[in-house]
C-alpha cells in the first residue's frame, strides 16, 4: 500500500488539494503496482514503478509519455502521464518511484470477449499511430535481462527460438518509434473506442512486426484458444487502413516473438514463484505460436 506520507507528498508534488476519499490498490500489470487514488474534484491512478524498471533516473519514462501525449494531440487517445511542479513525469519519495495519471473510466475487454468491430478499431488506432512518424528520443535500452542472454544458458526448449528470432530479428530494420505492448491490457474501451494506456515500452521497432504480435495478442495467442480469424482480420484492417497489403512470413513471425523470448528472460531473472509462473506460461505461449504456425501464414 502506500503510505500517508507517500499520498501527502504526492499531493504536494502535483499540486493536489482536497482530502483523499480513498486510495485502493487495482489489478496492475506484472511489472508495477498501481493505485487508484481518490480526491473530492478527480480521480487518479498512482503508478509504483518495479526499481529495476527505472533507468537513469527514468528519463525513458518521460520520453514515452511525451510520445503518448503527442499521439494523444493527433487523434491516437492515451493516457498520459501529469508533470510534477518540477515538470517531472517520475517522482522519487524514499527509495520507492511514483508517476501519476488520470484515472481513465471504461472496461478492459479479455481477447475472447473482443468483436470484430473491436478488432478493426484496434487494428486502425495501430495503423494511424505507425503513421504518425513519432522521432526516438532517449527511449528505454536494452535491459540487462536481455542484453546479456547467453544461449547456451537457456534451456534447451528455447535455444531454437533464441536463434530464430535473433536470426529474424536483423532481417527487419525499425522503421517506426510505437507503443511497443498493443495488447488487450493495454486498451482501455469507452463507447467512443479505446484508450491506450502503458507506453512505457515507447520505442523503435518494425511496423510489421508490432502488427503481427498486436494481432496474436488480440486473437487470443496467450489464452488456450486461438481465434485465427481475428488474427488476420486484424492485419486486414490494419493493410486497409495504411493502404498497403505485406505477407506474413516465418521469418516475420519468428522476429515478432522476440518480445515474448524477452519476457522469458525478465520472469525467469525474477525470485517469486508469480514470476516464475509467467516464465514457464510465456514458453507455452511460443509453443502455441509454433502450432499454430500453418494458420498464420499467408
Amino acid at each position: 500500500m502506500l503510505t500517508q506520507f507517500e499520498i501527502e507528498t504526492l499531493q504536494t508534488c502535483y499540486d493536489l488539494t482536497g482530502p483523499v476519499q480513498a486510495c485502493i490498490e487495482i489489478v496492475g500489470g506484472w511489472s508495477h503496482r498501481v493505485f487508484r487514488l481518490d480526491l473530492p474534484a478527480q480521480a487518479f491512478a498512482v503508478k509504483l514503478l518495479c526499481s529495476d524498471r527505472v533507468y537513469h533516473g527514468g528519463r525513458h519514462y518521460a520520453s514515452a509519455e511525451r510520445a503518448a501525449g503527442y499521439c494523444d494531440q493527433h487523434g491516437i487517445r492515451a493516457a498520459v502521464a501529469f508533470t510534477t511542479q518540477q515538470q517531472d513525469y517520475v517522482q522519487r519519495i524514499g527509495e520507492r518511484y511514483f508517476m501519476l495519471y488520470p484515472w481513465v473510466e471504461g472496461e478492459v475487454i479479455s481477447e475472447s470477449a473482443l468483436d470484430f468491430d473491436r478488432i478493426t478499431q484496434a487494428a486502425r488506432l495501430l495503423a494511424s499511430l505507425h503513421q504518425l512518424n513519432l522521432q526516438a528520443d532517449n527511449f528505454a535500452p536494452s535491459p540487462w535481462w536481455y542484453r546479456d542472454a547467453n544461449e547456451s544458458a537457456l534451456p534447451s526448449d528455447l535455444q531454437h527460438w533464441y536463434r530464430n528470432c535473433r536470426d529474424a530479428r536483423s532481417e527487419f530494420i525499425n522503421d517506426v518509434v510505437s507503443h511497443r505492448d498493443f495488447l488487450q491490457a493495454n486498451l482501455i474501451w469507452q463507447s467512443n473506442g479505446p484508450v491506450l494506456i502503458d507506453w512505457e515500452t515507447t520505442g523503435a521497432t518494425h511496423h510489421l512486426l508490432e502488427a503481427i504480435a498486436a494481432a496474436l495478442n488480440l486473437a487470443g495467442i496467450a489464452d488456450t484458444t486461438f481465434a485465427v480469424d481475428k488474427f488476420h482480420h486484424f492485419l486486414d484492417q490494419y493493410f486497409d487502413r495504411k493502404g498497403q497489403t505485406e505477407a506474413v512470413s516465418v521469418t516475420a513471425v519468428y522476429a515478432c516473438c522476440q518480445s515474448w523470448l524477452m519476457w522469458w528472460l525478465y520472469c525467469s531473472s525474477q525470485a517469486d514463484a508469480t514470476h516464475r509462473q509467467q516464465a514457464v506460461y510465456t514458453i507455452e505461449v511460443l509453443e502455441r505460436i509454433e502450432a499454430n504456425l500453418p494458420r498464420i501464414l499467408r
